[in-house]
């Protein structure tokens, strides 16, 4: 029922309302029957006003008649923006109105009604009435239609010549305007672009039910042309600078801003990452930091493309800072190529790790004397014989047996003791139980682990002085006082003289000092374990490793006791599964085999626990590996991303890829002599009417000979690699992304060494310096060079820079 008042509510009304109330006439279906013609003898009502109200009346029956216009409106119309109407000429000011009355979205518009809408302005009304209509199907269907429409206005070559990187300036010089005339024009249509576009990103929320943030690839399905495309992702960058995430192309959607996220990140590299860090080892640590930091939606991939455009350089598992330290480098090519250890002292040794390290990571600073190299590089090595040393990874030694040697030496009378004597004194169980074989080897171990605590000389160890306690029990006492998991950076801060070493001695020396989690420490004293509490997870534990056949991982076990033992979590602190994996592998440690994140029913097969041989075990059938029940396996045992990536990656070296999907053992993917000689002159003929073949890009499977399996291009590519002859090579781009092949074949004789090298030859022979990054991202595309986008490698390089959005070499 529609109250009279409610339509009539102007001012000039309130004499007619007045004679209303006054007949109790309340609404206005009273009003059917009702001769207008009988106001003439209210006095303050004339003809005229007369008149008015009639029209008022028709304009209501005509306009209302009690039919509600908003219920036409398809649901998932209803998050759109009242902005959208601008498609049906609704004007700005209109749309100005409703702002202003509280109604943003078009599911507001509807829950309004007509008489709030009516209410407001008669005319708006009116117009409203004749555009929610087309809102009777998703908006969604029509998004081509509305670019269209906007691309045929006058001046809409402005925006999209902005989108191409063109200056306001030259744009301004074009158009015979000012530069401040370009800004406005462009300003007017990106807020109407913004409307397109929000269509576009509420049905991706809305389809793939995004929380935190939109993967920005998904607009690929709505703008199939590249340039409508590109100007979508312009408009992104301008209306969404806020949130929107360059180095990833994703849009934050909760709370975050990109200057939040930008932070974290930071925060993350400062402390993870920092100089140089072996990827694949770290990411598990780093996956669960992203985690911790309230960034779930940053994957390793986006991190990695972060680094790279904040000066790291990515060189095979490693991402590295460029000016790190040279020794640090120096120490990783000495534990991959010098298994011997490296003479510092010997020219032809430091020659070789000259070449490994330009070879490895490129044009590297190096002292020009190779003494002083030799001495600088020891900082980062441990003595392994005379005058040879190696890396720290090589030092192989039980803990009972080192800490054994460490008590003979605190209850030795002698202040001094020759290392000689030390070694003699040890030498069976030395040689028999560690990798120290010389009392030189001896010498660096005691000083890698004991450094702070004693005085070391060429041939002998001095002890700094009797101490009541030593370093690792005042450690031990510390964090039993505070009856909570303590974090690594608290204990230095009590003990500065703590160092790393000295600190996991501790743990690992005593047996009440548990790890807890990555740098956290607890005192057994600190939990709270009854024996029902171990009955509990012992009974997990059971039925987990009968449903899994003998293996879980650490997540799946506490999951579960999560849900049905929450209060002993509780009371012992435990808030992750790498707090329980510890616990568990205190507790029960001698009945099964523990190696995070891994635990084993059966505990005496120490040497085949790892997550390759689980793999291995679980997924391989008939030598051939599926990514997808890879995918699947790993989801069902709860492995984190970081550990599920890490260990592909490690898979990944001895398998071959054969399809998108599946892989098969290196040594089961075998081809003739005859075949891949025909293969490569067939390559070779090929290249000599180009400079490169793209294998994304190949298009010669017919004349290849028939193999054991099907043509494509990862079998392509896998061919390429295990059978390259020497005088061919490849070269390929740094970012990782499984869906396709990356490689690109040239003659070994041609001077190119590296992918962003080829880059550059192209740019320089196509004449392409100085085109704008659109232009030459279209060109490299079509060439199979890159895919829409160019990789964020070359953006970082010393070669390559981009200035208003144009790039030179």
């Amino acid at each position: 029922m529609h109250k009279i008042s409610d339509i009539f509510y102007e001012n000039i009304y309130h004499i007619f309302l007045e004679y209303c109330d006054k007949n109790n006439m309340q609404y206005m279906s009273e009003l059917d029957n009702f001769d207008f013609d009988a106001l003439k003898d209210v006095k303050g009502i004339g003809v005229s006003k007369i008149e008015s109200i009639k029209n008022k009346y028709k304009e209501f029956k005509g306009s209302l008649d009690g039919i509600d216009i908003f219920s036409v409106i398809h649901k998932d119309n209803y998050l759109l923006s009242v902005e959208t109407l601008s498609f049906f000429n609704i004007s700005k000011n209109a749309i100005n109105q409703l702002l202003l009355n509280n109604i943003s979205t078009i599911e507001q518009l509807k829950d309004s009604g007509n008489y709030k809408l009516y209410s407001i302005n008669v005319n708006l009304y009116l117009k409203v009435c004749k555009a929610v209509i087309n809102y009777k199907e998703p908006l969604v269907k029509r998004l081509n239609e509305f670019l269209g429409a906007l691309k045929k206005e006058e001046h809409f070559d402005v925006v999209l010549q902005r989108s191409k990187g063109i200056t306001l300036n030259k744009i301004g010089e074009s158009f015979n305007v000012t530069r401040e005339r370009v800004r406005q024009i462009e300003s007017g249509f990106l807020k109407r672009i913004k409307s397109i576009l929000d269509i576009a990103l509420i049905d991706i929320i809305k389809n793939y039910n995004y929380k935190s943030c939109i993967n920005l690839n998904k607009l690929d399905f709505y703008f199939k042309d590249y340039e409508d495309l590109n100007l979508m992702k312009y408009t992104l960058s301008v209306v969404y600078k806020d949130k929107y995430l360059d180095f990833c192309n994703k849009l934050i959607i909760n709370n975050d801003t990109k200057e939040k996220v930008l932070d974290r990140l930071l925060g993350i590299t400062d402390y993870y990452i920092k100089d140089i860090v072996n990827f694949n080892k770290k990411m598990v640590v780093i996956t669960e930091s992203l985690n911790k930091n309230h960034i779930p939606y940053i994957d390793i991939e986006d991190l990695t493309n972060y680094l790279l455009l904040n000066g790291y350089i990515k060189k095979g598992n490693y991402i590295y800072k460029s000016g790190i330290s040279y020794g640090q480098l120096c120490a990783l090519v000495i534990r991959n190529n010098f298994k011997e250890g490296i003479r510092i002292h010997l020219d032809e040794d430091i020659d070789r790790l000259r070449a490994l390290v330009k070879e490895e990571f490129g044009d590297v600073s190096l002292p020009d004397n190779n003494r002083a190299l030799g001495a600088r590089i020891c900082a980062y090595l441990v003595l392994w014989d005379r005058g040879c040393y190696t890396v720290t990874s090589n030092i192989k030694i039980p803990d009972s047996l080192l800490f054994k040697i460490r008590d003979y030496i605190d209850k030795s009378d002698e202040t001094t003791i020759f290392f000689a004597d030390l070694f003699a004194q040890f030498k069976d169980e030395l040689v028999k139980k560690s990798s120290i074989k010389n009392r030189y080897f001896l010498q660096g171990v005691l000083k890698y682990f004991y450094e702070d605590e004693f005085i070391f000389e060429r041939d002998s160890i001095t002890k700094l002085g009797k101490e009541r306690k030593n370093m690792r029990e005042l450690i031990s006492e510390f964090v039993k006082e505070k009856k909570r998991p303590v974090h690594k950076r608290e204990i230095k801060e009590k003990f500065p003289g703590a160092t790393e070493v000295v600190i996991t001695n501790c743990q690992i020396a005593n047996r009440d000092i548990l790890q807890w989690e990555y740098n956290y420490f607890i005192h057994t004293d600190s939990l709270n374990i009854r024996n029902d509490d171990k009955k509990a997870i012992l009974k997990t534990l059971t039925l987990l490793f009968n449903e899994y056949k003998g293996y879980i991982s650490e997540q799946l076990l506490y999951d579960m006791l999560l849900k049905n033992n929450r209060e002993f979590l509780y009371m012992n602190h435990i808030k992750n599964a790498s707090n329980l994996f510890y616990l568990t592998s205190y507790l029960f440690g001698d009945m099964y085999l523990f190696r995070r994140p891994h635990i084993l029913k059966d505990n005496t097969k120490k040497r085949e626990l790892s997550s390759r041989v689980i793999v291995e075990k679980f997924l391989f059938n008939n030598g051939i590996l599926k990514y997808t029940d890879y995918q699947n396996f790993v989801t069902m045992v709860k492995w984190s991303i970081g550990t599920a990536y890490s260990v592909f990656k490690d898979i990944e070296r001895e398998i071959v890829r054969i399809s998108e999907d599946e892989y098969i053992e290196k040594d089961r993917f075998n081809i003739d002599k005859k075949n891949t000689d025909l293969i490569f002159n067939i390559i070779r003929e090929e290249l000599k009417k180009r400079d490169f073949i793209s294998l994304v890009k190949f298009d010669l499977y017919d004349l290849l000979p028939k193999i054991d399996f099907s043509w494509n291009p990862f079998v392509l590519s896998s061919v390429m690699e295990k059978y390259l002859p020497p005088d061919l090579k490849l070269v390929a781009p740094m970012v990782e992304d499984r869906r396709y092949v990356k490689e690109i074949i040239i003659k070994k004789d041609k001077n190119i060494n590296s992918y962003e090298e080829l880059i550059i030859d192209v740019i320089l022979k196509n004449n392409l310096s100085g085109s704008t990054l659109y232009h030459l991202e279209s060109v490299l595309s079509s060439l199979g060079l890159i895919g829409r986008y160019l990789p964020k490698e070359l953006f970082n390089s010393k070669n390559i820079y981009i200035e208003n959005d144009r790039i030179y070499t």
